[in-house]
């Protein structure tokens, strides 16, 4: 008998497609201001058990950007955590869409964590929330001694 695979498509109702890059959306003197910006401090390197952390961290990032969206926590915890036109574009559409959704918990079910550079990494997240499947794709980049989000891709 031949092996079939199974999709889980999330409902209409949650089906989101958000795109932002720091390099890709924002006008067109903002990049160098934010890069500036960005690069004040010395960028924190991280160790290699910082990784592991920050591996943990930005799964948790991740579900909460997810909840955020599902309007399951307050969008205003995110602020710390994003670029300010991230953060802005994601408050937009957040507002633009009030409609109630599902209650129901989400929790990560995968994921993958690379290293780009000394002060980047790139992590990818699986979010499963009842028979819906979210990808949250993120770029961490140190800023002030803590990591912040300059790129997101929520599918």
């Amino acid at each position: 008998m031949p092996r079939q695979s199974r999709v889980l498509i999330p409902p209409a109702d949650h089906a989101f497609r958000i795109s932002w890059d720091l390099s890709r959306d924002t006008p067109v003197n903002s990049p160098t201001t934010l890069n500036s910006y960005l690069n004040a401090e010395n960028p924190l390197i991280p160790q290699e058990q910082e990784i592991t952390n920050l591996c943990q961290w930005s799964i948790g990032l991740a579900r909460g950007i997810m909840e955020v969206l599902l309007h399951l926590r307050p969008y205003e915890q995110l602020r710390r955590w994003l670029v300010p036109p991230l953060y802005r574009r994601l408050v937009t559409i957040i507002d633009r869409d009030p409609r109630s959704f599902r209650r129901e918990p989400c929790h990560p079910i995968q994921w993958h964590i690379s290293q780009t550079s000394a002060t980047v990494i790139e992590s990818c997240v699986i979010i499963a929330q009842g028979e819906g499947r979210h990808v949250i794709s993120m770029r961490l980049q140190t800023f002030k001694n803590r990591w912040i989000v300059t790129a997101l891709d929520v599918l």
